[in-house]
C-alpha cells in the first residue's frame, strides 16, 4: 500500500484538481491520464514515514468511528471515484478537529482497541507503531494552515 501526501495551495482551483483526476479515453482507445503530472506541477510532495496499513486504519477510525467529516470531502470522494483509490483532502478546520480528537484522554488506547477489532487475528501493531504513526500524522498536519492543505492518496 502506498501513501502519497502532498501540500497544496488552497487558493488554487480544486475543480482543476478534480478535472485532472479524470482518466479520459478517446474513441480509438488512447488513454489520457494527467493526474500525477498535475500533482507534480502544482503540489509539493511530503516525505512521511507511516506504517501504511496502520495509517489507513487511523483514517477509518477518524471518519467511521469518530464521525469526522472533512470539509472538502465531496472533492476527495470525486477524485477517489475517478482514480479508483482513496483520496482525502485536509484543510485547517479538519486539522483542528483531528488534533482535538488525538488530545482526548485514552485516545491511543481506544484506537488500539478499534484496530484489534478491525484487524482481528491479523493485528500486529505495537504501541510504539501507534505512537510513531500518531506523531508523524500530527507533524504532517502541522503543515496545514489558512492557505495550505494536504492531499492524501492511498492505494
Amino acid at each position: 500500500m502506498i501513501v502519497d501526501i502532498r501540500k497544496f495551495d488552497l487558493d488554487s482551483s480544486i475543480t482543476d484538481l478534480v478535472k485532472a483526476s479524470e482518466i479520459r479515453k478517446t474513441w480509438y482507445g488512447k488513454i489520457t491520464d494527467t493526474y500525477w503530472d498535475y500533482l507534480n506541477k502544482t503540489t509539493t510532495n511530503i516525505d512521511c514515514k507511516f506504517y501504511s496499513h496502520l495509517f489507513s486504519d487511523l483514517l477509518v477510525y477518524f471518519i467511521d468511528e469518530k464521525g469526522i467529516k472533512l470539509g472538502l470531502r465531496d472533492y476527495g470522494e470525486q477524485i477517489s471515484k475517478n482514480r479508483n483509490h482513496a483520496v482525502f483532502i485536509f484543510a485547517l478546520d479538519d486539522k483542528e478537529n483531528i488534533l482535538n480528537l488525538i488530545k482526548q484522554e485514552n485516545f491511543t488506547e481506544n484506537f488500539e482497541v478499534f484496530c484489534k477489532d478491525l484487524n482481528g487475528s491479523f493485528y500486529s501493531y505495537t504501541r510504539n507503531d501507534v505512537n510513531e504513526t500518531l506523531k508523524n500524522f500530527k507533524n504532517t498536519l502541522s503543515l496545514v494552515d489558512q492557505k495550505i492543505g494536504l492531499i492524501l492518496n492511498i492505494g
